[in-house]
């Protein structure tokens, strides 16, 4: 194979997500895109479903019309099709004969290792990428195919940690960033409010916890506090949007008044960012985090509330640049652990916000401005390229990041 190289031909990469959807995965591969990290490469982008929102136009304009795909016109992926869509996904391999592979999110990781595992991919190299702690019944399938993979990826160091337990120690883990924050805006306006208004968005899926973000604003307005809740969000399973709807109603006819306001699903990052700017603090409660929301929230200068979970124990500080929600000795977020970090927030509003603007603003610079952020994607890309079955690959091995 070594003889066919071309100095001048890139590496054909092809990129696998589940769906384009407008949540925080789908928004960094825009990131990713936008900010160049597939320029070095023949890129595909290919979805098992189309989904929905501006992500699938926005890369359409940045890599091209042609090199981004779906298999399936629905929203949602079809678990029911799932033999279908591992047809269509050997085909693209097929078709597109990419030297590596790149994998992102469970059913998109699933099917395509184990489509590598076949023998006629054995040349494949392949690239998972992952983006937080997985659930114990996605772990029980996907460590079947772990063993297929040639590198990993992560979106934070604590990822990679977390992950450390299905992987080889030999296999190459680096941290690749996902969102790139402005480091040098202007600071926001500070200034006393006595009616304190909240913000979050997110899915109402049992892992993020909205139930128990109501519970406890609610413990909070019987406690005194003048607070008010704006959520944006939604859920494909009607039984936890019900839920949630519910809980909004008892809240709010109890008080006899809108203390908790539904904004409906918000799709364009321009009409969150304006939710935001209406508000005095962001907070986020969910197991498994909303981390492009929690750090954009903190390039807007706002206050955070966020759980100590994911890349919040990398970069988050308690009290310094943000207020976290510890988790129970069950490892929980609970309704009350919400409400007190809820309650020291909005206690110190607005002088919090100054200390937590400016700590933040640091971290910014030091970790997730454009020059650190694409310093770490060059490392990733120098191991993506190496090896000789490549078309060129530089010659010095990159040290990774070992899991920790």
């Amino acid at each position: 194979m070594n003889a066919a190289r071309n100095p001048r031909q890139k590496p054909r990469l092809l990129v696998v997500i589940n769906r384009f959807g407008p949540y925080g995965t789908e928004r960094g591969l825009v990131t990713l895109a936008k900010g160049g990290f597939f320029e070095q490469f023949d890129v595909h982008i290919v979805g098992l479903a189309r989904g929905y929102g501006p992500v699938i136009a926005d890369l359409k304009k940045i890599v091209g019309e042609e090199r981004v795909s779906y298999l399936d016109d629905g929203t949602n992926i079809n678990s029911e099709n799932l033999g279908g869509l591992r047809n269509g996904l050997a085909a693209k391999f097929d078709s597109l004969n990419p030297h590596i592979v790149m994998l992102s999110l469970y059913e998109a990781t699933h099917l395509g290792r184990d489509i590598a595992k076949e023998e006629r991919f054995s040349h494949l190299k392949v690239v998972t990428f992952e983006h937080g702690t997985r659930t114990p019944e996605r772990s029980d399938l996907l460590r079947s195919t772990d063993d297929r993979t040639d590198i990993v990826l992560g979106n934070c160091p604590q990822t990679l940690a977390e992950c450390k337990q299905f992987y080889s120690p030999e296999t190459p883990s680096l941290v690749v960033p996902t969102i790139i924050l402005p480091p040098d805006q202007p600071p926001p306006h500070f200034e006393r409010a006595a009616h304190v208004k909240l913000v979050s968005f997110g899915r109402f899926a049992e892992q993020k916890n909205y139930l128990q973000l109501l519970e406890a604003v609610e413990l909070l307005l019987k406690d005194g506090r003048d607070i008010e809740l704006d959520i944006a969000g939604g859920s494909s399973r009607s039984e936890q949007f019900s839920e949630v709807m519910h809980k909004i109603d008892d809240i709010n006819n109890f008080f006899d008044c809108d203390r908790i306001i539904w904004k409906g699903f918000i799709r364009e990052q321009n009409d969150l960012d304006d939710l935001m700017k209406r508000s005095h603090i962001y907070v986020e409660a969910s197991q498994r985090g909303n981390f492009s929301s929690v750090f954009r929230a903190w390039a807007m200068g706002m206050p955070v509330v966020a759980p100590n979970v994911g890349p919040v124990i990398d970069y988050g500080r308690d009290g310094e640049n943000m207020t976290k929600i510890m988790l129970d000795a069950d490892g929980q977020i609970t309704a009350e652990r919400i409400a007190e970090a809820l309650g020291k927030t909005i206690d110190n509003y607005p002088h919090v916000s100054r200390r937590y603007f400016r700590e933040a603003r640091s971290t910014i610079r030091h970790t997730f401005s454009e020059r650190a952020v694409k310093a770490q994607w060059q490392l990733a890309i120098d191991e993506l390229k190496r090896g000789p079955w490549l078309p060129f690959a530089p010659t010095a091995a990159v040290r990774p990041v070992p899991l920790i």
